[in-house]
């Protein structure tokens, strides 16, 4: 049984509501105090213009976090910045934010059937030999923390944003996100642009649905806005080459290394409506290996896919997503063991 504890969205905007209010009335008896006052009358206007610059910066987030659950922000808000936040730090509009936030969450598993994956229900690691048992498991490995930070600059606002959660090795902590933001120019580790988190359904289980394209990757993505609704996006992504081991495949001689020549060439253009949301990508990857004593070999695969969704009503939605393509089956939830060129996201 999982559970995500999140603060709920009317709990957040009535206390933001409160806090507005509050300020407003603060502000108004400053302004009988001056005329009640022998104080210097200069002091207290330059108190009221810093407490009207948080009053404007409360407002904007509200008005912003209000919008949070529509397709455009949808992949930022169930990803990258899930969770609840724990702290935020900002004295005005032009001072560095900084957030702090994630959650907690414990998992209970029990297998009727054998299955190699004791964490998560992960297909490909079902036994196929006919051997029988359970399996009981309880963690809390996808618990997250994250920090999102915000400053204005010259050439616009900088976001930089890091989250982790505890997959890595032995219940480790394990990078899921690492990114700046600035203008039309993303940095770092995150969300595929191959990919459209906000057409992945959702699960009860850590694992993702089969066949869907998820991956994070490093990368320098460009993206510009067209219009209200258009937008492009063109990528260098972390190139990721995994062959099969040789005692996976042994009527293979695959004795020898993978190479990595080339990132990944990738490029979308996304649709975003009130309700409706699609988007058609391409990525262009290369596949070297180097068996031992020889030279490189190389071959060029490729992928396309179109997803999206529509919103019927506020609790119901079409998703759909139809991929195609050669040598890139590593981005996708179905393929996890090496002979499949798969790695865990």
């Amino acid at each position: 049984m999982e559970k995500n504890v999140v603060l709920p969205a009317w709990i957040e905007s009535s206390l933001h509501c409160l806090l507005i209010s509050m300020m407003r009335l603060f502000y108004l008896l400053s302004l009988l105090t001056v005329f009640a006052s022998n104080l210097s009358a200069q002091d207290y206007f330059a108190e009221i213009e810093a407490l009207k610059a948080r009053v404007e910066y409360l407002e904007s987030r509200q008005s912003s976090e209000a919008v949070l659950d529509t397709p455009a922000e949808f992949d930022a808000v169930t990803e990258a910045g899930s969770g609840v936040v724990l702290a935020d730090f900002r004295e005005n509009e032009s001072a560095l934010s900084l957030r702090i936030g994630g959650y907690v969450k414990g998992d209970f598993i029990h297998d009727f059937d054998p299955i190699e994956s004791k964490d998560n229900f992960d297909p490909v690691t079902i036994f196929t030999d006919g051997r029988e048992g359970q399996n009981t498991r309880l963690h809390a490995r996808q618990t997250r923390l994250n920090i999102d930070a915000n400053t204005p600059t010259e050439f616009g606002d900088l976001k930089i944003f890091v989250e982790g959660d505890f997959f890595g090795e032995r219940d480790t902590l394990r990078l899921r996100h690492a990114y700046g933001e600035l203008g039309e120019w993303t940095v770092g580790q995150t969300w595929t642009t191959y990919t459209q988190i906000a057409a992945l359904p959702t699960t009860l289980d850590f694992e993702s649905p089969i066949a869907f394209v998820v991956a994070r990757r490093a990368q320098i993505r460009w993206t510009k806005q067209l219009d209200e609704h258009f937008s492009i996006s063109a990528a260098v992504e972390d190139p990721r080459v995994i062959f099969p081991r040789e005692d996976e495949l042994p009527q293979l001689d695959l004795r020898g290394e993978e190479r990595e020549p080339l990132p990944d060439f990738v490029a979308r253009i996304r649709y975003v409506g009130d309700d409706l949301q699609l988007q058609f990508a391409g990525i262009l990857h290369t596949v070297g290996f180097q068996p031992r004593n020889d030279d490189v070999t190389t071959d060029t695969g490729y992928g396309l896919v179109w997803s999206g969704f529509w919103r019927l009503a506020e609790n119901h939605k079409i998703l759909t997503q139809t991929s195609f393509g050669d040598g890139v089956g590593g981005l996708m939830r179905c393929n996890r063991s090496r002979a499949q060129q798969s790695w865990r996201d």
